[in-house]
């Protein structure tokens, strides 16, 4: 998947963006929501390892985007079941 950018994320930061993301993709597995959903995170210029939710783990490390996605998802199917 080819990542696109917003305008506003400057060159320096988009570099660092693809490094992370190559690396995270390599050894993060996900669906292809998951992988679209990523994308578009990381063109609007912020890391995998962070996450929209400010969610964290018990130590007080923020969940990286994928973690915290599946996070949400099933606290939101818990609150339906």
């Amino acid at each position: 998947m080819t990542l696109r950018f917003n305008a506003d994320v400057p060159a320096a930061v988009r570099t660092v963006l693809r490094a992370e993301y190559r690396a995270y993709t390599k050894t993060t597995a996900m669906t292809v929501e998951e992988l679209s959903a990523l994308s578009e995170w990381i063109g609007a210029g912020y890391s995998p390892l962070s996450n929209p939710y400010n969610l964290a783990n018990e130590s007080g490390v923020e969940l990286d985007f994928v973690a915290a996605v599946r996070l949400t998802q099933e606290m939101a199917a818990g609150e339906t079941a």
